[in-house]
């Protein structure tokens, strides 16, 4: 069996991770794959885990703006013990302005970063070497919101004449400001490499049913099947009894996410006049800017908590009574997650725990968890219908019914032995 594993280079923006998000799912996925056939190209500015794989290669906007600025090659391999490259002065005082115009998706600057990445100078000496060292036999490429990642997948099979096999876990196919010639000229960029990428991969895996049927019908994909965040299934700790009730959140703070998280808080100080005991917990991947956790921060109702390993999450999950999952109302990060399944619902189901899922209606994490009656819902961004779901929360019955139901969905739909045998299958035949 060993010999019939092929030496897969994965290429994504997220580096490998134990604890963040798309990082998180391209792990859950590999995580019985033969470490030494496994390597990671990534275009992010995070360190990797090395949980599951020794060989990474970093090539990031800062490294590609410094190479336009100085002439020095892009990007280099990763190291356990180096710290994140930080560029030249220059470039930290260009690149935080780039970055805040990019969150927004204006389109002039994406148009110039994507024109910055099709110069080529990602293709380095020092990249040459490291993958013809690793000699790749497929590419497993978590998809992105800009062309040039799928330029670059497309090279490499065609370099080395190997498979492509692609993950899509976002909807990038919209126009974030439509009023904009700009953005047309980019989405038609965008969707030319993007329909590319779907016409070269031999399996195409959409993170959720919902951009599975979509696409399927869009760009006229049969070879389009499910994949999402996948885990195993430990044993449940029984749920705690003691007041007040604990909520728990962990998770990235993107999209706009904190804003919701500070109504809930906003929430629980108006129950507590009630006499509702209720604590929110939030742990997030990575420290969060002083401004975030003091409009975070609401005693004695919410309190930002810090980082957690993989088995500290574990174990605080265990310890809580509710499970937190939210999603922004605002129109732009709706565009985003519309056929988005968060990777935390798998997580949060095999812990046992009912969820409070608050976020708009038609988006795809709100659809499933109600598909599966899974969670207690609060799908508009008023504070009576928040109340009222939170207030739901104190009734055993109902958290042990949303409990139940969410262990039935994640060992139907998120088993990491069946996602693993269905890629694994695709890669070796």
């Amino acid at each position: 069996m060993q010999n019939e594993h092929r030496r897969v280079l994965i290429l994504s923006h997220n580096a490998l991770s134990d604890t963040q998000n798309n990082g998180k799912t391209l792990t859950s996925f590999f995580a019985n794959w033969p470490r030494e056939k496994l390597a990671q190209l990534y275009l992010s500015i995070d360190l990797p885990s090395f949980t599951i794989c020794d060989r990474f290669f970093q090539c990031t906007d800062m490294q590609m703006l410094r190479s336009l600025l100085t002439g020095a090659p892009a990007g280099a391999a990763v190291r356990q013990v180096q710290g994140p490259s930080s560029g030249s002065r220059w470039v930290q005082r260009i690149w935080p302005l780039l970055q805040w115009a990019l969150n927004r998706h204006y389109p002039l600057p994406e148009y110039l970063r994507d024109l910055l990445w099709r110069s080529g100078r990602w293709r380095s000496p020092a990249l040459l070497q490291w993958l013809d060292a690793f000699a790749p036999e497929a590419v497993f490429f978590q998809g992105s919101n800009y062309p040039f990642a799928y330029d670059i997948a497309l090279w490499i099979c065609q370099r080395y004449g190997i498979k492509l096999l692609m993950q899509l876990t976002d909807d990038y196919t919209y126009v974030a400001h439509p009023i904009l010639p700009m953005a047309w000229v980019f989405r038609r960029r965008y969707l030319e490499r993007f329909k590319a990428g779907l016409a070269r991969a031999q399996a195409v895996y959409a993170i959720g049913p919902a951009m599975q049927a979509e696409y399927a019908r869009r760009f006229d994909c049969d070879h389009i099947r499910v994949a999402a965040n996948c885990v195993t299934l430990t044993d449940i700790a029984p749920e705690p009894e003691a007041a007040p009730l604990r909520l728990l959140y962990a998770g990235s703070l993107h999209t706009g996410r904190w804003r919701v998280l500070r109504e809930i808080g906003l929430a629980l100080l108006t129950l507590r006049q009630e006499g509702y005991e209720a604590v929110l917990e939030i742990y997030t991947p990575r420290p969060l800017p002083q401004r975030l956790h003091k409009k975070l921060t609401l005693e004695p109702v919410t309190a930002v908590c810090g980082s957690l390993t993989p088995q500290q999450l574990a174990k605080e999950m265990g310890k809580a009574n509710v499970l937190v999952m939210v999603e922004s109302f605002r129109r732009a990060a709706r565009k985003v997650t519309r056929l988005s399944l968060s990777t935390k619902i798998p997580e949060y189901m095999a812990a046992g725990r009912c969820i409070l899922a608050v976020g708009p209606a038609d988006i795809s994490s709100m659809a499933y968890l109600r598909q599966q009656d899974a969670a207690v819902l609060v799908e508009k961004p008023y504070r009576k219908e928040l109340l009222h779901g939170l207030r739901a929360l104190f009734d055993a019955q109902r958290r042990t019914a949303c409990a139940q139901n969410g262990l039935v969905a994640v060992q139907k739909n998120h088993r990491q032995e069946a996602l693993q045998e269905m890629i694994y299958a695709d890669i070796i035949e």
